[in-house]
């Protein structure tokens, strides 16, 4: 909860930085949660420069991606795939956090990004605290974040970023 409280006070430090660099940086810090639960990662593979604050950038994504593997289907290895599009008028980067976990019951999608909101408590741990935190997060950097999702099929969390200047003038058409 103070961490969450917190989130309003950080400095953020924005400035260009490698999307797919700061995802790589936690698919290796989560290692062995990944390795544990045979857990198949696909990452971007194109280069696209976002204006983000790296530590918050980090967390997102390491929210994110926690949370596709602890919310898996038990019957299933968890499988995440992780991809990039431009949006060059809008001088934006979407990044889709896709996974085949349990999914998320209809009526409950708009509830998940509220503070304290668990919606599967069959699962041990957290305190609902991690997507609302990813959407203060998120709206901090100038983006928003949004979820998909069918029951016992899996999500696609869709976050989106400004592109770094340089790489939003080099996709905008002339």
């Amino acid at each position: 909860m103070l961490e969450y409280a917190k989130l309003g006070s950080e400095e953020v430090e924005l400035e260009p930085m490698d999307i797919g660099g700061v995802i790589r940086d936690v698919v290796d810090d989560l290692s062995t949660l990944v390795r544990d639960s045979a857990a198949s990662i696909t990452l971007p593979k194109e280069r696209i420069l976002v204006t983000a604050d790296r530590v918050k950038l980090y967390r997102i994504f390491s929210n994110l991606i926690a949370n596709a593997i602890k919310y898996r289907d038990p019957s299933r290895p968890p499988e995440l795939q992780i991809t990039t599009s431009t949006i060059p008028r809008r001088r934006q980067c979407s990044i889709m956090v896709q996974d085949n976990g349990r999914g998320i019951p209809a009526d409950k999608l708009q509830l998940i990004f509220r503070p304290f909101t668990r919606i599967h408590l069959d699962v041990e741990g957290g305190s609902g605290i991690g997507l609302a935190s990813v959407r203060r997060l998120a709206e901090q950097l100038g983006g928003s974040i949004g979820v998909t999702s069918t029951e016992g099929k899996g999500s696609v969390f869709t976050l989106t970023l400004p592109l770094a200047d340089a790489a939003a003038a080099a996709l905008a058409p002339a």
